[in-house]
């Protein structure tokens, strides 16, 4: 490990964050939790001033606008999983972050981290990827939004400029994500699907397929994407055919945790799952809004945990 934490600053508002930056000309980190710290172990020269982020109040809100909501870059885990907001427009989402069991780890995990740490086996990130996603960044003196995808391909950064906030559009969107695990308590996947899209008048609108964990970065499946928009919601052999799509998309390797025979398998499996419950999400919607069909609901989302437990000829892991 070469790290050397020569300074550690806790700013508690933005405008003292600003202050300290205005006037620092060291190389600095920004720590969004904890996790994000682990990769600079590596570097050569890792910065030795580090910035804790988690204790700014106004980094740590999940705020409605109109078209947009906005998540501060430290929001936990749990705030994810229990934001109403969240539930009704981001599901996939919610999905996501519900995948961490251990709620010491959910009170800990920061969406911002997660985001720093940018592996593609991390459970949120297509989940963001496929809500359409971007992120704030702000220097004291201007901001700006980039989409994700942007922002995780930037080989170089403005040093003085923080992740604030991660902007997702608010509209009546569906989405479900899925994976297979390596562990329960770790947010990373083998495998991880994330899926939304617009339902209008029965007709598919703005189709997006997120893979995670199959190549060094989020893929799009695009072709399987530009398969499915347009399509009526009830011709259930197309899902099949953006499955395999989405498997030829799909770029793996193999590793001790599986090979990249069955990761590349097991994608076809959970895009054709997250459609088809996408669907069965959908239809429930609309019965639940018939007040003549409204009946009170007490039964537990499924967890994106167990839907591929299920499958006939698995191949080998």
């Amino acid at each position: 490990m070469n790290l050397s934490i020569e300074h550690y600053i806790a700013p508690k508002t933005l405008g003292d964050l600003w202050a300290y930056l205005h006037q620092q000309d060291t190389p600095t980190g920004f720590l969004y939790g904890g996790l994000d710290l682990f990769p600079h172990t590596t570097q050569h020269t890792p910065p030795t001033t580090w910035i804790d982020l988690t204790r700014i109040t106004e980094l740590a809100s999940i705020e409605e606008h109109e078209g947009h909501i906005a998540i501060g870059a430290s929001t936990t885990y749990t705030s994810l999983c229990h934001t109403p907001l969240l539930q009704r427009h981001a599901h996939a989402l919610v999905q996501a972050a519900s995948c961490v069991q251990s709620w010491q780890m959910r009170n800990r995990i920061t969406i911002g981290e997660t985001i720093a740490l940018a592996s593609s086996e991390a459970c949120i990130l297509p989940a963001l990827y496929a809500l359409n996603a971007s992120v704030k960044l702000e220097d004291g003196y201007k901001e700006r939004t980039l989409p994700i995808s942007e922002y995780l391909q930037m080989t170089e950064r403005n040093p003085k400029e923080v992740l604030t906030a991660i902007i997702l559009p608010k509209q009546a969107i569906h989405s479900v994500f899925l994976m297979r695990g390596l562990h329960n308590n770790l947010p990373m996947a083998k495998v991880s699907v994330a899926v939304s899209c617009i339902i209008q008048e029965g007709v598919y609108r703005q189709v997006r397929i997120a893979l995670g964990a199959v190549s060094s970065k989020i893929i799009r499946a695009v072709t399987a994407e530009g398969l499915m928009e347009g399509q009526p919601i009830t011709h259930l052999p197309l899902i099949d055919r953006a499955a395999d799509e989405a498997r030829r998309a799909a770029r793996p390797s193999s590793d001790i945790y599986s090979n990249a025979r069955f990761r590349k398998w097991i994608v076809g499996i959970l895009t054709s799952r997250a459609f088809q419950m996408m669907i069965a999400n959908a239809q429930t919607l609309v019965v639940s809004q018939d007040p003549e069909t409204q009946t009170e609901d007490t039964e537990e989302p499924v967890s994106p945990h167990t839907q591929e437990e299920t499958v006939t000829d698995t191949p080998k892991e």
